[in-house]
């Protein structure tokens, strides 16, 4: 949340947390729990143009306005048995976009309700799927750049919506434009659009609207992909350009700038699972640390 300087974290007991940008430090009275009669994982966030923060669990979606004193309320988004995961989320003024695992993506277009201004009402929610609009029903991740929404599926290629005329443009697949139908997510940075597949990532150029060649994630140093992240440039902690990265779940993240591999960095590493084969204690004068 650019506008609050905070960032919000939601974990698996349905509770969120903020916190400030700045320095980390959590926001003091904010209300973490989004409903105190459920405790589903939150999946996916986001804030909307009018400050509204929305989170997102199995068929629940919260919301927390931007009013002092503000509690959490939460809308049920399904519309049938059917337990719906979230995935990913994008929020245009007052419609959501929300991309599930198996079901497609929600469209859903709220308003402040007219017989109480601290909540908010559902107008319309709709599916988009293999039976409309969409070339699959699971989705990997949903992201926009230059009004054209992205909907990337984990096994159909990608369809592509224009925002500022409401209407479709032609689906990209392996049979025309993308090297693989099965992707993991998708990043923008300026000029650019990053989709990541299993074994490479493909940037597309969006001021020539031109594929440049694959990046390998093995020239990376990574093994199957699990994430891909817009890394902003220009920032007090940022890179002096933008740049995405990419995680495989080992620690090691690549880097990709404009259309060119950046290398790679060690954020994490994880312990080994062998058994140590020499042990030493380090006496710090207090009480002593093992390595």
């Amino acid at each position: 949340d650019t506008n609050r300087g905070l960032i919000y974290v939601g974990d698996s007991n349905g509770n969120v947390t903020a916190m400030a940008l700045s320095d980390s430090e959590p926001l003091v009275d904010f209300p973490l729990d989004t409903n105190s009669s459920l405790s589903d994982p939150i999946l996916t966030m986001g804030v909307d143009i009018f400050g509204v923060l929305w989170a997102f669990s199995e068929c629940n979606m919260h919301y927390l306005m931007p009013s002092k004193g503000a509690l959490w309320k939460t809308l049920e988004f399904c519309t049938s048995s059917e337990i719906e995961t979230p995935v990913g989320i994008h929020i245009e003024g007052r419609e959501l976009f929300l991309a599930t695992q198996d079901n497609g993506v929600r469209v859903i277009k709220y308003n402040v309700s007219a017989s109480d201004s601290t909540s908010l009402d559902v107008e319309r929610n709709i599916i988009w799927d293999d039976s409309n609009y969409l070339s699959g029903n699971s989705i990997a991740d949903v992201a926009v750049s230059d009004d054209i929404l992205y909907i990337a599926t984990s096994d159909s290629g990608i369809d592509r919506f224009d925002l500022s005329s409401n209407s479709w443009m032609p689906s990209w697949t392996s049979s025309n434009w993308l090297s693989s139908d099965n992707l993991v997510g998708l990043a923008t940075a300026p000029g650019w659009l990053y989709i990541l597949a299993e074994e490479q990532v493909q940037p597309y150029d969006t001021d020539v609207l031109l594929f440049s060649s694959d990046i390998q994630l093995e020239g990376l140093g990574l093994n199957a992909a699990s994430s891909i992240s817009a890394w902003p440039g220009g920032l007090q902690r940022g890179p002096s350009d933008s740049m995405a990265i990419i995680g495989d779940s080992s620690g090691t993240f690549g880097r990709i700038l404009a259309d060119n591999s950046d290398g790679s960095f060690h954020l994490v590493s994880s312990p080994s699972i062998d058994d140590a084969e020499v042990t030493a204690i380090i006496d710090d004068g207090e009480a002593g640390e093992f390595w």
